[in-house]
């Protein structure tokens, strides 16, 4: 494969990450905000119910503690989505810039073929609407 090709080859690996990897925070950042809404809809539903200051705290505590339960799984999610970005981006470079060498059957040496294809970065949801779009497109 020429150096031409090849680049082609990384341009349209580099769009395929990067698109999926948007999708993917894109739908992170979409059950946040679904999940944000529920639990404040909860919250606000409850609060009527509460008659002392125990059990506003314990409300209160609750709401914290799910609120903080939620950003951290988000955070992991998108931390994930970021990891492997990252490594299929450093794999479509590797394979773009990396010349590899054979022997030929003449004595002298030919171009070899690049590595596989880089794989798709995982979603935070295992099959996501995403991924299920992008699968679609191929």
């Amino acid at each position: 494969m020429s150096i031409v090709q090849r680049q082609v080859e990384l341009g349209r690996d580099m769009y395929q990450i990067n698109t999926q990897t948007l999708r993917g925070f894109m739908e992170v950042q979409r059950e946040n905000v679904e999940k944000y809404l529920e639990l404040n809809r909860s919250y606000v539903e409850r609060l009527p119910e509460v008659r002392d200051l125990g059990a506003f705290m314990a409300l209160q505590r609750d709401y914290n503690e799910t609120l903080w339960s939620g950003i951290r799984s988000s955070v992991q999610a998108q931390t994930e989505l970021a990891r492997s970005a990252f490594q299929d981006t450093s794999e479509a470079l590797r394979t773009a810039f990396t010349l590899k060498r054979e022997a030929s059957p003449e004595g002298g040496e030919v171009e070899a073929a690049p590595a596989a294809k880089t794989r798709a970065p995982k979603s935070a949801s295992s099959k996501s609407k995403a991924d299920e779009d992008v699968s679609k497109a191929d």
